[in-house]
């Protein structure tokens, strides 16, 4: 009978809260009754009304904050948590619902710093058994190519440029075939507001190379095409600072090298004239230098992030910007949605704007699903906030992307993505007398290859 008159009551005072004549009293009384029947969208309600009048004490804000705790909404919790610990500073409930708000919406520096108040509990040992090292990852992957549809598109292209208007030239063209990438890495934690990541990285990228050229000995007889094979080496060393200055943002500087050569071995038919340089070296070595910062803006919804770094390369010394808005939706991390608007400016004066929106989703605990897309032309690398990453010998002008994250075991990650990359290559016509390229001659060729990506990552 208890119960029930408690229900009549809650109902009524609800269904007259457009009045808004609540005092103090009837406000703790209904969120305090709704609070221990574990009705949090009541609670939540009756706090935010209570809010709006004026009446912001200790009580109302653990109310409101472990309702949407409890809703998983970590990131609208935390506030209410903070409010909570400036009417009661040693309340150690409240910095711990805090510093897990905190950890649970991937804003583990602000976690570490709330814990400064708090004695022994869960959370405290979290700390006390991940003191310097965060994590140590390592990381193991390859690709799969499709690039069949690609072969007889550049190939019509190919004929139709080699029995143009004159025989003596021969072209070029090449395809990706083969990549591996072997990553590790670890998180330090200096201070309770900085982090620092140390990662290396090295990868194999293996293209098939076709010369394609008319037949000099006997022209009548059309062309020939050699095969060769083109493999790029890159080995690349990454440090990042990451400081946090407040709730709502974290600043990082970063520095990334990178330095990769370019070998292609193929040999040239005995019956080619020596005075016909029909195949040239086209093996190369080269560095990059990456440096950077980023400052990040976080809020219960949405973070936005601003990164900027200039790439300093004998090649292509290249201006980056990205700015990348990233909403949640529920305030929490079980789903996020956002796009990156990315300003490439190279050394030549050309520019490019690239565009990448994103949705990422959790629906369990273990698993991770993403979608991205991203259109806008990119030459052989880009930077993904530090990293910097080598794409091969192409301009890319169109990216898809999915992935998804599976926890196999504790610390053991199987990362699957299949990632579609439409490309530009130059077709390289070159003089068969001379070797010298002929300008006017050249063709860009459209194609798309399909990658699966595999590996394993290991946090320990």
């Amino acid at each position: 009978m208890k119960n029930i008159t408690v229900v009549l009551i809650l109902f009524l005072s609800l269904s007259l809260f457009s009045q808004n004549n609540y005092n103090y009293k009837q406000i703790d009384s209904l969120s305090y009754n709704a609070y221990l029947k574990k009705d949090w969208k009541t609670v939540i309600k009756i706090g935010k009304e209570g809010l709006k009048q004026d009446f912001d004490y200790y009580y109302l804000r653990m109310r409101l904050g472990i309702a949407y705790y409890e809703q998983e909404k970590y990131r609208k919790a935390a506030p209410h948590f903070e409010k909570a610990l400036e009417f009661n500073s040693s309340d150690t409930l409240a910095t711990e619902y805090l510093f897990y708000s905190y950890l649970f919406s991937n804003q583990e520096l602000l976690a570490r710093k709330s814990m400064n108040k708090l004695p022994n509990t869960k959370a405290k040992k979290y700390l006390e058994d991940f003191k310097i090292v965060s994590n140590i990852y390592a990381f193991y992957g390859t690709r799969v190519y499709r690039t069949k549809n690609m072969e007889s598109k550049a190939q019509k292209s190919y004929e139709k440029e080699v029995l143009a208007d004159t025989l003596l030239i021969s072209t070029s063209r090449s395809y990706p075939t083969n990549y591996q990438n072997f990553q590790i890495g670890t998180d330090f934690r200096i201070l309770p507001f900085w982090n620092m990541e140390l990662a290396y990285q090295s990868f194999n990228i293996e293209n098939k190379t076709y010369i394609l050229s008319p037949n000099p000995p006997n022209m009548e007889l059309g062309y020939f095409e050699i095969t060769g094979n083109n493999q790029i080496k890159a080995s690349q060393w990454y440090i990042k600072n990451t400081f946090s200055i407040s709730r709502h943002f974290e600043s990082s500087l970063f520095f990334d090298y990178q330095d990769y050569s370019s070998e292609t071995k193929y040999t040239q038919p005995d019956f080619i004239p020596s005075n016909i340089r029909l195949i040239n070296d086209t093996s190369f070595n080269d560095y990059q230098i990456l440096t950077g910062f980023a400052i990040n803006y976080k809020q219960s919804f949405f973070d936005i992030d601003w990164s900027t770094s200039f790439l300093t390369s004998p090649s292509t010394p290249t201006l980056q910007s990205d700015l990348n808005f990233n909403i949640f939706p529920f305030a929490n991390n079980k789903l996020s949605t956002g796009i990156k608007l990315t300003y490439l400016g190279y050394n030549d004066k050309e520019s490019s704007i690239l565009y990448s929106p994103f949705v990422t989703f959790k629906p369990l605990k273990r698993v991770n699903l993403t979608l991205m897309g991203s259109w806008g032309d990119r030459h052989n690398w880009q930077s993904d906030y530090g990293y910097s990453l080598y794409n091969g010998l192409y301009i890319i002008n169109t990216i898809y992307k999915a992935a998804i994250d599976i926890r196999v075991y504790k610390g053991l990650y199987l990362k699957i993505h299949y990632e579609y990359l439409n490309r530009e290559s130059n077709i390289v016509v070159t003089d068969m007398i001379t070797g010298k390229e002929i300008e006017n001659k050249k063709e860009i060729i459209n194609f798309g290859t399909h990658s699966i990506i595999g590996g394993l990552i290991w946090e320990f």
